[in-house]
């Protein structure tokens, strides 16, 4: 429901696959046909934008043997076996047991994953059939005290910068209530709390406030008794612009995107041009991309090429 929440969640993942990539080589244009075919950057974006927002997805690849718990092995993927590439979040996918040896690959992962489909079986589902994204780090000392359904996920980056968004949209909220009570009428009226002791007298003060918002409304009169008064207040905002300002520069800074990006301004100062702060930006972003979709997309990206040109890429 909160726009700033939903651009922290959304614009780094924009960034960092909307280029895509480029392929080189003899068997270039199988697997550039390959990424159109089975929509491979689209469903990256998602699976990014799933694990950024719920703290971990995935994409089920669908090639090799049926049984979705035997092992994908990449050098038994002949060509055309890839048959569907399914992103999954962690809502659709549960860990299973994780695994403590540290000799071993998946140590500190799930041994398996659990899908329920819907016809309400559970399917097992081994680690190298899966694309794991994942959101903001946890410590696995973390996952104490966790449900089953977190534990071997992430968590959601918003967890850390709610309490900015919050800040962020409350302060909005404020000012827009502020606004709708800019200017104030007050009228008036000799001995009114005198005459509010009436039970009679209430209906006729409701119907002589209407009178007065009619006038003033169509004709742009007041009328008033003799002894009556009408005055008008109104509210100065002079710095309610720099503490705005300042709830955006903490949502900025706790999100990790530049004011630039976030909200689409231009940071205020002197010579200040805001980029510097996008250039850092942009470095962080091509880090996602090396660091955290490069590994997420090397087992897809390898299924992807062997069922293309039935074999590994040279380049």
């Amino acid at each position: 429901s909160s726009w700033l929440a939903r651009q922290i969640v959304e614009v780094p993942v924009d960034d960092a696959t909307r280029k895509w990539r480029e392929w080189s080589g003899a068997d270039s244009d199988e697997i550039i046909e390959a990424e159109r075919q089975f929509a491979v950057q689209y469903k990256v974006h998602d699976a990014f934008r799933r694990a950024r927002l719920f703290g971990g997805a995935g994409i089920l690849i669908g090639a090799g043997p049926d049984d979705l718990l035997e092992p994908l092995d990449v050098e038994q993927i002949g060509k055309d076996d890839l048959r569907y590439l399914t992103v999954l979040d962690r809502e659709d996918l549960t860990s299973g047991e994780i695994e403590l040896d540290p000799t071993e690959a998946l140590f500190g992962k799930p041994q398996y994953y659990r899908m329920r489909t819907n016809r309400g079986d559970n399917l097992e589902v081994h680690p190298s059939r899966l694309a794991i994204f994942q959101g903001h780090k946890r410590s696995r000392r973390g996952e104490r005290g966790l449900t089953r359904y977190s534990i071997g996920w992430d968590m959601s980056v918003l967890q850390a910068v709610i309490e900015a968004v919050r800040g962020h949209d409350a302060s909005m909220a404020s000012l827009l209530a502020l606004l709708s009570d800019a200017k104030t009428d007050v009228m008036k009226i000799p001995d009114l709390a005198m005459k509010v002791i009436d039970p009679n007298y209430e209906g006729m003060l409701v119907k002589r406030m209407e009178v007065a918002q009619m006038l003033r409304s169509i004709h742009r009169r007041e009328a008033l008794d003799a002894e009556e008064d009408l005055q008008s207040t109104t509210y100065a905002f002079s710095g309610m612009g720099e503490v705005i300002d300042r709830f955006m520069q903490v949502a900025s800074a706790a999100a990790d995107i530049p004011m630039t990006r976030l909200f689409g301004m231009s940071p205020k100062g002197l010579n200040t041009t805001g980029e510097g702060d996008l250039a850092n930006y942009y470095d962080n972003v091509e880090r996602r991309q090396r660091n955290e979709l490069g590994p997420d997309i090397w087992a897809l990206d390898a299924d992807m090429i062997s069922s293309m040109i039935g074999g590994r890429c040279g380049t």
